[in-house]
């Protein structure tokens, strides 16, 4: 992850460094679902667009949809419906990690499933792809206690 961020980034700060180790520490459920790809088509004439590709095991999914208020809450409406999990979103924050043009967005998020809470994190320089990643957190740990 070190390298793909310095790949993106000019320089690297602590807070980078940080927020990476951060991230690998979140990342203590199973992961049985993972971000492949994603795309995002928005402005503000027209509706929001995302697609989004997620892999469990060896098969991936893909799902697009063209509804919500925006970006984010359509890849939220895309996840859901590739994972089955029916998700209410109770809190949100994204905010930077670090300093500059380049830096790392960080998404915290907390969601409700049959009246568990469940939180995930995300970080990238790309703040819905640290969303999806969040929301990603938040699905694992959901799956995590469906299978145990």
């Amino acid at each position: 992850m070190f390298k793909d961020l310095a790949d993106k980034k000019k320089e690297i700060y602590d807070g980078d460094i940080i927020a990476l180790i951060r991230q690998q520490i979140h990342e203590l459920a199973e992961e049985q679902w993972s971000l492949v790809s994603f795309e995002v088509k928005c402005g503000s004439d027209q509706s929001p667009t995302v697609r989004v590709t997620l892999r469990r095991g060896t098969e991936e999914f893909t799902e697009t949809m063209s509804d919500g208020d925006g970006p984010i809450d359509a890849a939220f409406l895309a996840t859901e419906k590739i994972t089955g999990l029916q998700l209410h979103c109770r809190d949100f924050h994204v905010k930077s990690s670090t300093i500059g043009h380049d830096a790392q967005g960080e998404a915290t998020l907390e969601v409700e499933h049959n009246g568990a809470i469940y939180r995930g994190r995300g970080v990238s320089t790309d703040t819905i792809e640290a969303t999806i990643m969040a929301l990603l957190n938040a699905v694992n740990r959901v799956a995590s206690d469906q299978t145990s």
